[in-house]
């Protein structure tokens, strides 16, 4: 699977699955299993597919040449993934990735003794009244605004992760990167509808909404692959299969700081119920089922 065609299927994953809540009505139940599932298979994929291939394949590189980096390369690549989404998460604002609606419930007696508007003139009350409503009107688009810058920062994070991992991985790779990373970008996808429609959002805006999101992914990672294509030592080889290792870490970090916590937080008590915890194990089961369909990029 090359760069291109995971690129369709990520521009594609996401659209549908955004599209989903403006057709049917998603549980929050449902949103819980799928968060654990994207988790399941990020952790997965890093730990079963990703890094060991580009340990493998550093290592293969380095038998090739007769020669190679300094002991602990491969581990500094692993490690430089991480904290290199971990600046990005906190430089860009370390937006929160719970996207489900937020309400406020105050009984009646609460509202009328807080009420700005009562005991005024039937006039001035109705003109007070309908600044209040756009005042409010205004601050639900502002937060849905935000909610979608966040989240493509974070979308345009993934999409260098894709690009790394493909750019030097072998088709298995470009297969776990593929399915993990539209696992993980579904259930955001369907969060960032449900939060923009709850926020009030007009449909067309929700649309173009989802649409930037959907694309910010496969514009990222192909950028990244372009970029890594220009530097001659990330080209050969043992630069590819830091490349693999670095998008690694990127994938373990988006596993356990992002989606994990999200999944818990979904959970009752904010805790993962049994239902997560079995979604999970299933989800970082299945890479290991992708060697039995696609053929190795090397011979083993």
């Amino acid at each position: 699977m090359d760069l291109a065609l995971t690129c369709l299927w990520l521009f594609f994953g996401a659209l549908a699955a955004g599209n989903l809540p403006l057709l049917f009505a998603i549980s929050e139940s449902q949103l819980a299993l799928a968060a654990a599932l994207s988790a399941g298979l990020l952790i997965g994929a890093a730990c079963s597919v990703v890094v060991p291939e580009g340990f493998e394949s550093f290592h293969s590189a380095v038998e090739e040449a007769g020669s190679g980096l300094p002991k602990g390369t491969t581990g500094a690549a692993l490690l430089l993934g991480f904290l290199a989404m971990l600046l990005l998460d906190h430089y860009s604002g370390g937006h929160s990735h719970s996207h489900k609606p937020h309400h406020t419930h105050t009984s009646s007696s609460d509202e009328d003794a807080e009420d700005p508007l009562a005991a005024r003139p039937a006039g001035e009350e109705r003109h007070l009244r309908q600044s209040l409503l756009q005042t409010q009107a205004q601050g639900r688009m502002d937060r849905g605004t935000r909610t979608l810058i966040g989240l493509l920062i974070h979308s345009l994070a993934d999409g260098l992760a894709v690009g790394a991992a493909v750019h030097g991985g072998s088709a298995e790779i470009s297969a776990a990167v593929a399915l993990a990373m539209i696992m993980h970008k579904a259930p955001a996808a369907l969060g960032l509808t449900t939060f923009l429609i709850a926020a009030r959002w007009p449909r067309r805006r929700v649309i173009r909404g989802l649409l930037t999101f959907a694309a910010s992914s496969p514009v990222a990672a192909v950028v990244t692959a372009a970029v890594l294509g220009l530097v001659p030592f990330l080209s050969n080889p043992m630069g590819a299969a830091l490349c693999v290792i670095f998008s690694g870490g990127t994938f373990l970090y988006a596993a356990c700081v992002h989606v994990l916590p999200e999944a818990k937080e979904a959970g009752p008590g904010g805790k993962l119920s049994g239902g997560q915890i079995l979604t999970m194990v299933a989800g970082s089961l299945l890479p290991l089922c992708i060697p039995f369909y696609i053929g190795h990029g090397h011979q083993h």
